[in-house]
């Protein structure tokens, strides 16, 4: 029997100081470290999270699977089935496995399907917590991202501007992630709402970060995989 659970590390937002002591021990003692990667337009594969691990662990014996970026989670779970047997069969052997993932793995990181079917099979996991992308967001911008007795509420994209307009009405700061998938939404919802304050990010943390406040350059950028947007009222600009 491991006496090592499955240790599902989340990684942080791209900054690899931005990593938890916590998540680099279990790194350095891993035998196997499964990480995602995509391929891109030109079919080259690049993993962000290879590139935060190697840079604390540059010999970390990482495996990569690739993750197709698709609505049609399907292909994913296909992958994710595939590292869950491969991390089991390791594990079962007596070897340390990792499982990393960008962000906090505990916020929209589908790679918790992983876990529960493992926790399901009775097989020992560990959930290493992490920074995620707005609370980097919010340091980028040197925002205080609730105070006193307002509320944070994150959001999946935007497929319902009139709960998005309710939400800041009752007083919440409101993160809006995904917006790769909903980029004319969002860009519709700026132009018909000028009086909140917008604070977007993308690449948070990375080098390639790049962050504005100004409506008019947001709604003209293509938004990225990795970008998100704080919302608030401007009234009560923190």
């Amino acid at each position: 029997m491991n006496n090592h659970p499955i240790c599902f590390a989340s990684l942080g937002p791209g900054d690899p100081d931005l990593m938890t002591l916590k998540t680099l021990k279990a790194i350095r003692h891993a035998d196997i470290v499964f990480v995602p990667s995509t391929s891109g337009d030109d079919g080259r594969e690049s993993s962000r999270a290879a590139d935060i691990v190697t840079a604390n662990v540059p010999d970390a014996p990482i495996r990569t699977f690739r993750l197709p970026m698709s609505r049609d989670r399907r292909r994913a779970m296909t992958a994710y089935g595939e590292v869950f047997d491969t991390a089991v069969s390791a594990w079962s052997e007596g070897r340390r496995v990792v499982i990393g993932v960008e962000g906090d793995v505990s916020i929209y990181a589908s790679v918790h399907y992983v876990m529960d079917m493992m926790v399901g099979r009775g097989i020992a996991v560990e959930q290493l917590p992490g920074i995620p992308s707005f609370i980097a967001a919010a340091g980028t911008g040197h925002l205080s991202l609730v105070s006193q007795q307002e509320w944070l509420l994150v959001m999946p994209g935007l497929e319902d501007g009139a709960a998005l307009t309710r939400a800041l009405d009752s007083g919440c700061v409101v993160v809006l992630m995904k917006l790769s998938g909903s980029g004319q939404a969002v860009k519709d919802y700026i132009a018909a709402n000028p009086g909140n304050t917008y604070y977007y990010i993308e690449n948070a943390s990375s080098p390639a970060s790049y962050h504005t406040a100004d409506p008019g350059e947001i709604t003209s950028r293509h938004f990225p995989y990795f970008s998100l947007m704080i919302v608030r009222r401007k009234d009560r600009v923190g």
